[in-house]
């Protein structure tokens, strides 16, 4: 199925991560990469992303969604693509996240302290109701800095959508989950581009495929170690509007004229003076 399709249908429920990580458009992960540093996103976007906490947080959204066996698979022994178990094993596991027996059963403990963490929650209890795995697709209209106006094929992935109550909620895990803490990769500043560019991002996608609301963004958060404290977070609208609207159209624009040329610049090649 070709992007114009997927746009035409705009939603679909339950498609396999790696199908849709495979699509290429414009995402939350790309203009938050384009902001940061074009080069070092397309990099990424090219070579793939792995590591101790990616992988977690990769196994806790799965079992979240109740999709383990399809986007996870568990390899106890040594990681040596020698081994022709492994090769197998890797072979019959093409797409999926690999973790260990260890880091499943903490990705499960950190689950259920996320979840008894919401479901007890007086305001929050509700915001993990709804339709899980949620893909939306659809374009956008972009006038880059040189005037060119482009079509852009964009994409988010809802890891909670509920579109009779209009909100939306990703499940985050985290170094730090306490309030102070989370504040801090949620909210951008000029060395960190944080999840509020994300909220921002999905909010425009809800409205674009479904319709305005008003809508809500919410997160789930839970720290990715011992004793896995969780709580929950809601991203103020007006927070939204005011300061992450305006960095997301701006790393939409990015995006569109990287897009459009093939070029991903990287540092600034002028001469930097070093006080």
């Amino acid at each position: 199925m070709n992007f114009a399709e997927l746009a035409l249908i705009g939603r679909i429920d339950g498609m396999p991560a790696a199908e849709y990580h495979a699509i290429d458009a414009c995402s939350s992960s790309a203009i938050r990469g384009v902001l940061e540093n074009a080069a070092k996103y397309r990099h990424k976007s090219l070579v793939g992303l792995s590591g101790d906490s990616i992988d977690f947080g990769s196994a806790v959204h799965a079992i979240a969604c109740g999709k383990f066996d399809e986007e996870c698979a568990v390899w106890d022994g040594r990681r040596d693509g020698r081994v022709k178990a492994y090769q197998e094993f890797l072979e019959q596991s093409a797409g999926k996240t690999i973790i260990t027996p260890k880091q499943y059963d903490a990705a499960g403990v950190a689950w259920e302290s996320l979840s008894e963490s919401v479901k007890s929650s007086p305001d929050a209890n509700h915001i993990l109701d709804g339709d899980q795995e949620v893909s939306l697709f659809w374009y956008d209209d972009v006038t880059t800095s040189t005037g060119e106006e482009i079509s852009l094929p964009c994409k988010c992935r809802f890891d909670v959508l509920n579109s009779g109550r209009f909100f939306g909620t990703d499940i985050k895990t985290a170094r730090d989950a306490s309030p102070d803490g989370f504040s801090k990769a949620v909210k951008t500043k000029p060395w960190h581009i944080g999840y509020d560019v994300q909220a921002a991002w999905y909010l425009r996608g809800a409205v674009a495929v479904i319709g305005s609301g008003p809508w809500a963004f919410y997160f789930a958060a839970v720290e990715n170690s011992e004793p896995y404290c969780a709580a929950p977070y809601w991203l103020d609208p007006d927070y939204i509007e005011d300061i992450a609207n305006p960095l997301m159209l701006d790393g939409m624009r990015r995006f569109a004229e990287c897009w459009s040329t093939n070029v991903w610049p990287g540092y600034d090649n002028r001469l930097s003076v070093i006080l």
